[in-house]
């Protein structure tokens, strides 16, 4: 009987299972994160052409959240349609789960990277000569390297367990667990309201975010995705594949 290769070489086995086709996880994001700054620089240049005022410190652009919503896809389908696959190649389904959690951690440690260098250029050149901002959204602030990584890697992290937790309830429970799913966390979303207005303590909820800070109300989320991760590993490790 031969002896099962060491934890991190089966783990890598499962990341490079998953980036056999690095279009969907790398190519595809990179791709159209370009073309929405580039279009973006376009119509500003426009903008300022025009109207000849080349201080568009008012124009502020969210299409950096556009990565964040891309990482939830991409670990929804990750979890979906790899997980049958690895398993018929005798994948087991800790390993599996351990190795993509290994995959989120490094994409999201390599587009927070990404992200950081450019948001450093952006703010070096008077947001591109403009003064507009993308990659350094103006709610950010002044924020150095360190906190501009921290930031968005752990908004990723957070995004990516999300979609993982999601992908464990489809896998495990198909429409039907969805339909529970969505339906229980409407419920929840909608006590938590009632609860807060009934105990007047919005204002409380406020001052701990405020309290907290941006990095600190960062540095919280992460709890929140461990239990999204803690969650979706159970539900897979019960899961059979359909397919």
């Amino acid at each position: 009987m031969g002896v099962a290769p060491p934890l991190a070489v089966r783990l890598a086995n499962v990341v490079r299972l998953h980036l056999a086709n690095p279009w969907t996880p790398i190519i595809i994001p990179t791709l159209i994160l370009a073309v929405i700054f580039l279009a973006n620089l376009a119509i500003w240049n426009l903008i300022a052409y025009n109207t000849g005022n080349e201080d568009l410190s008012n124009v502020n652009n969210g299409g950096i959240a556009f990565v964040a919503i891309y990482m939830l896809v991409v670990a929804t389908q990750t979890m979906n349609s790899t997980f049958p696959f690895a398993l018929g190649y005798g994948v087991t389904r800790r390993d599996f789960y351990l190795g993509s959690s290994a995959l989120f951690l490094m994409l999201s440690a390599g587009y927070a990277a990404g992200i950081t260098v450019f948001a450093l250029i952006e703010r070096a050149t008077s947001g591109w000569g403009l003064n507009a901002s993308f990659f350094a959204p103006i709610y950010l602030g002044d924020l150095n390297a360190a906190e501009f990584f921290w930031v968005y890697f752990t908004l990723l992290v957070f995004f990516f367990f999300l979609g993982a937790a999601t992908a464990a309830v489809y896998v495990r429970w198909r429409t039907t667990g969805m339909l529970v799913f969505f339906g229980g966390l409407l419920a929840i979303i909608i006590a938590s309201i009632w609860l807060l207005s009934i105990t007047d303590s919005f204002g409380a909820v406020g001052q701990f975010f405020v309290s907290a800070g941006l990095l600190g109300s960062h540095s919280w989320s992460l709890a929140v995705s461990a239990l999204m991760a803690i969650a979706g590993y159970a539900l897979l490790r019960r899961a059979t594949p359909r397919n």
